[in-house]
């Protein structure tokens, strides 16, 4: 049986790639794709893929609305959410507008614990929190900004996190 492109239905010569759809997947979604679909991938909704630095995985961009990837000045390449949650639990973030997506137990486990919530829809209730982290960070906290609720980019329910540095 000859094989096609997932994608254009194309025949294919054998090639298959792997892409993890999620950083936070163990084991990778195969698609079969002729390298022509392979360098434009929009398949079921997710656009691309970039090679995590840190990693050394392949992994989609964004499956609808979660940025999956985010660029790294230090490195000048692409890097996962999951690695940079790995390293965001250890050090902290540096800067507010670091924000992501965490599971709460795994905060507490990680030795940090409620600080404040906030209700975000207007450039003040953004700067309050964000005056807010960075006095945390100033009296020496290791400071999380975790998203609790996103409305599209409209609004945003997010919670400070703070653990005190060891």
């Amino acid at each position: 049986m000859n094989k096609q492109c997932d994608w254009c239905c194309k025949k294919l010569d054998g090639h298959v790639h792997s892409y993890y759809l999620s950083p936070f997947n163990e084991e990778p979604y195969e698609f079969e794709l002729c390298d022509e679909c392979n360098e434009s991938v929009e398949y079921n909704g997710y656009e691309g893929v970039s090679y995590c630095e840190w990693c050394d995985r392949e992994i989609a961009n964004n499956i609808g609305y979660r940025l999956n990837m985010r660029y790294d000045d230090n490195s000048g390449g692409m890097v996962c959410v999951r690695c940079l949650q790995e390293e965001w639990l250890k050090n902290g973030m540096p800067c507010f507008k670091d924000g992501d997506f965490f599971d709460d137990p795994d905060l507490v486990e990680a030795g940090y614990e409620k600080h404040r919530y906030y209700f975000c829809r207007s450039k003040e209730s953004y700067k309050e929190a964000e005056e807010e982290f960075k006095r945390l960070q100033e009296e020496g906290y290791l400071v999380i900004l975790s998203i609790e609720a996103s409305g599209m980019g409209l609004e945003h329910h997010i919670r400070i996190w703070k653990k005190e540095r060891e």
